[in-house]
C-alpha cells in the first residue's frame, strides 16, 4: 500500500510536462516567488504566461493542498464529475432525469476523456468541462433573457478561457454562434422585420457574455496573448503541420469500433491507424446512441413527409455535428483551406480532429434528446444500463497507475550538473523521440532548476528558435520538423559558445560531438550506454563586455550576417538599426577586451552584476529578450537592446557600475486593469439590469 501511494495516474504529457510544471508553480508560490519568467528551459521563456500553466484557473487549487502525485488523480476525478454534472444541469432544463442522466454519463465517460486522460491533456480536459455550463447557461439566456443565466454563462466561459486550452473556447463559441443562428431562423424568420429587436437582443447577449468573459479573464489572456505573438505561432504554422491529424471516414469508425486501427496499449501494441496516435483520433461513444440517433431520425423524417412538424432542436443537433465533422477532416474538406485563410485561430492549432470533441458534447446532448421522447422508464433504464456498462468497461483500460516521472532519471547525471555553482547552460542535444529522456527529461530542468538551451513546449519564442536556425546554418525554417522542441544544436556551431552552453548530453544514437571534425573543445565527462556527457571548454561566461558594435538596417541583413560570416559574438554585437543609435552611445575601446563581469546574484525575476568597464561598450549576455525585462546601471534605468537576433545587451560607460535585471510583465499589469474595470461593470449590470 505504501508503494501505491508512490504512484503517478498515468499520462503522456503529465509525464514529459505537467508533473514539472505544477512543481515549478506551486515550490515558486510557496517560496513567495510569483514565477512569470523560467530561466530553465529555452534559455529562458515566460511561464503564468503559457496557457497550460493556467495560473488563475481556481481548481489549481488541488495542487496545493495534496502532493503534486496525488494531486494529478484529484485533479482529474473532479473534472470528470463536473463533466457529468454541468451535462446533466444542462440536459436538465429540457428533459426528465433519467435521459439527463444518460447523457451526462455519455459525455464524461466517452472515450473523448478517457483517451485525453492516458495521454496526459490536463489542460484540455480542464477546459471541455466547462462546454455543458456555458452552452446552457448562455442558450438558455438568449431564449429567456434571465439575469442569472447571463451571469453564469460569464462566469463559466470566464473558467473555460482560464483552464488553458483555446481551441476548445473557439469551438464552444462556434457552437454558440451556430445556436444563434439557429434561434434566429427558427425564432424569428416569420416577420423578420418585427424581430429585428429580438434578433439584436440575441446577438448583444452572445457578444456581450464573450466580450465579458474576455475582459474578465484580460489579467491571464493578455499575457497569454503576447506570448503566443512572439512565439513561433505568431504568423501561423504551415498548413501540413496544421492540418496533420485529419479525420478520414475510417478514422469515424473509431466512434463505435475503437480498435478498429488495433490495439494502441505498449503491453500488446498492433495500432495501424493514421498519425498524429491513436489518443487524438479516439471519440468512442458506443454503438447504442448511434442506433438511437439514427431510428430517431427516421422517426422525423416519416413525421416531415406526413407534413407534420419535426424536432427543429434535434435538426440543430444533426446540423451542428455535421459542421464540426467537416472540419475535423482538415485537409479533407475542401472549405478547410478558407477557415485556415479568413481565421487566424484556425492557422495557430494543429490537429482539426480535435473539432470532434465537440461532436461527443453534441451526440451525448441529441442522445439525451432522443431517450426523452422514449415514455418508457423501464426502457430508459435499460437505455442508461448498457450505455454506462459499455462505457466503462472501455475506460478502465486507460485508467493506469505508474512510478514517477522522476524515477528513472540518473542521478549521477543530474548530480554532476547540480554541483557546477557556476551560471552556466545544459545543451539537451537530442529529440522528443530520443531515449535519453528516460535519463534527463526536457522539461525536469525546471525541477531540478538546471538551466538548458532546450525544452518541449507547443510555444516556443520565434526569435530564440530562429537564433537557433541561424546557429545551425539552416536557410529555412525547421518548424515544420521541431515544432514542440528546437532542433538538435551543431555542437561545433560558431555560436554554440555564445549560449553559455557548458555542458552537451547527447544520444549514443546520434552524438554529434563524437562524429564532429574534432572533439578537442570538448571534454567526456560521463559515458553511458544512452548517452554522453561533454563539458565545453570554450564557453563564453553569461555575460560579458563588448568592445564593438554594429548595425543592420534589416532582419533579414542581420541574419545573413550570422549564417555567412561566422561573426565572433564574444567581441563583437549585433544590432538593428531602428533598434539602436550607435552615435549616441559613443564607444571608445581600444582594448580588445572591454572589462569584466561578475555575476552578484542570479535569480529568475531579478539578476545583479557588478560590471568593471575598461571603456565604453556593451554588456553583452545570452538572456533571451522579451517584453518586461528592464535594467538599471547604477539604480538609474538604461534601456534594453534586442541584440544577436534574439538576446538582451545594454549599453555600459567606462567605469565601475552595479547593472540589474529585472523582469516586470507590463501585460498583467494592463490585464488586471481591464478585469477590475469588467468586475466594476459586471456588478453594476447585476443591480440595475432588469429581466
Amino acid at each position: 500500500m505504501q508503494n501505491l501511494w508512490q504512484k503517478i495516474i498515468f499520462g503522456g504529457d503529465l509525464q514529459d510536462q505537467f508533473f514539472f510544471w505544477k512543481s515549478y508553480f506551486i515550490e515558486s508560490i510557496k517560496a513567495g516567488t510569483i514565477p512569470f519568467w523560467n530561466p530553465f528551459s529555452f534559455s529562458g521563456t515566460p511561464f503564468l504566461a503559457h496557457p497550460s500553466i493556467s495560473p488563475l484557473y481556481p481548481p489549481n487549487i488541488i495542487f496545493f493542498l495534496f502532493p503534486v502525485h496525488i494531486a494529478f488523480s484529484v485533479f482529474l476525478f473532479v473534472h470528470i464529475i463536473l463533466a457529468g454534472y454541468f451535462t446533466y444541469w444542462f440536459l436538465r432544463k429540457t428533459q426528465d432525469k433519467i435521459s439527463a442522466t444518460v447523457g451526462a454519463i455519455l459525455f464524461a465517460f466517452s472515450g473523448l476523456f478517457a483517451a485525453r486522460i492516458y495521454a496526459g491533456h490536463i489542460d484540455i480536459i480542464a477546459t471541455l468541462i466547462w462546454i455543458p455550463l456555458v452552452f446552457g447557461s448562455v442558450t438558455s439566456a438568449i431564449t429567456s433573457k434571465k439575469k442569472k443565466d447571463i451571469l453564469i454563462g460569464i462566469i463559466g466561459l470566464t473558467l473555460q478561457i482560464l483552464a488553458g486550452y483555446q481551441f476548445v473556447v473557439l469551438l464552444t463559441l462556434e457552437l454558440l454562434g451556430l445556436f444563434v443562428i439557429y434561434h434566429v431562423v427558427a425564432v424569428h424568420s416569420r416577420n423578420f422585420r418585427r424581430s429585428i429587436p429580438g434578433i439584436s437582443r440575441a446577438l448583444l447577449i452572445f457578444i456581450g457574455i464573450t466580450i465579458a468573459a474576455y475582459g474578465l479573464s484580460a489579467i491571464q489572456i493578455l499575457p497569454t496573448f503576447e506570448l503566443v505573438q512572439n512565439s513561433i505561432r505568431s504568423k501561423g504554422l504551415p498548413y501540413d503541420l496544421v492540418t496533420w491529424g485529419s479525420s478520414t471516414v475510417e478514422t469515424l469508425k473509431l466512434f463505435i469500433a475503437p480498435y478498429f486501427f488495433g490495439n494502441p496499449f505498449p503491453e500488446n501494441y498492433s495500432y495501424t491507424g493514421p498519425g498524429p496516435n491513436y489518443f487524438e483520433l479516439i471519440y468512442f461513444v458506443g454503438i447504442l446512441p448511434i442506433l438511437l440517433i439514427l431510428f430517431y431520425l427516421g422517426k422525423q423524417i416519416f413525421l416531415i413527409f406526413k407534413n407534420k412538424s419535426g424536432d427543429s432542436l434535434f435538426f440543430f443537433y444533426l446540423s451542428s455535428i455535421l459542421f464540426f465533422v467537416l472540419l475535423s477532416f482538415g485537409k479533407n474538406f475542401f472549405l478547410h483551406p478558407l477557415f485556415f485563410n479568413l481565421f487566424s485561430p484556425y492557422r495557430l492549432f494543429r490537429f482539426p480532429v480535435q473539432h470532434l470533441m465537440m461532436v461527443v458534447f453534441l451526440l451525448a446532448a441529441t442522445t439525451g434528446r432522443v431517450v426523452s421522447q422514449i415514455h418508457i422508464p423501464k426502457l430508459q433504464f435499460v437505455i442508461l444500463f448498457f450505455i454506462a456498462i459499455e462505457l466503462l468497461s472501455f475506460d478502465t483500460q486507460f485508467i493506469r497507475l505508474t512510478d514517477m516521472p522522476t524515477k528513472s532519471f540518473d542521478r549521477k547525471l543530474i548530480d554532476v550538473l547540480k554541483k557546477d555553482k557556476e551560471v552556466f547552460r545544459l545543451l539537451p542535444d537530442y529529440p522528443v523521440v530520443s531515449q535519453v529522456r528516460k535519463d534527463m527529461d526536457f522539461e525536469s530542468s525546471s525541477y531540478y532548476q538546471i538551466q538548458t538551451a532546450s525544452g518541449y513546449n507547443p510555444i516556443i519564442l520565434d526569435k530564440y528558435y530562429h537564433f537557433i536556425d541561424l546557429a545551425n546554418k539552416q536557410k529555412q525554417s525547421s518548424i515544420p520538423y521541431y515544432n514542440v522542441e528546437i532542433p538538435p544544436l551543431d555542437p561545433y556551431s560558431p555560436y554554440l559558445d555564445f549560449l553559455n552552453i557548458k555542458y552537451i548530453l547527447s544520444d549514443t544514437r546520434g552524438d554529434l560531438v563524437a562524429n564532429g571534425v574534432s572533439n578537442k573543445k570538448f571534454q567526456l565527462i560521463l559515458d553511458t550506454e544512452k548517452y554522453r556527457l561533454y563539458k565545453n571548454s570554450h564557453v563564453l561566461p553569461r555575460f560579458f563586455l563588448v568592445p564593438k558594435g554594429e548595425v543592420y538596417p534589416s532582419e533579414k541583413a542581420l541574419e545573413e550576417a550570422l549564417l555567412t560570416q561566422d561573426v565572433d559574438l564574444s567581441g563583437n554585437v549585433l544590432f538593428l538599426q531602428k533598434d539602436i543609435d550607435l552615435s549616441t552611445v559613443q564607444l571608445n575601446c581600444q582594448e580588445t577586451s572591454a572589462g569584466d563581469v561578475a555575476v552578484i546574484s542570479y535569480t529568475p525575476h531579478r539578476i545583479k552584476l557588478d560590471v568593471k568597464a575598461t571603456c565604453n561598450g556593451f554588456l553583452s549576455s545570452s538572456e533571451v529578450y522579451y517584453p518586461g525585462w528592464k535594467a538599471t546601471l547604477d539604480g538609474k534605468s538604461v534601456n534594453i537592446y534586442r541584440s544577436n537576433t534574439a538576446f538582451r545587451s545594454l549599453f555600459v560607460p567606462q567605469g565601475e557600475h552595479t547593472v540589474e535585471y529585472f523582469f516586470v510583465p507590463k501585460s498583467y499589469y494592463i490585464g488586471g486593469i481591464i478585469s477590475l474595470v469588467t468586475l466594476l461593470a459586471l456588478f453594476i449590470f447585476w443591480r440595475r439590469y432588469e429581466e
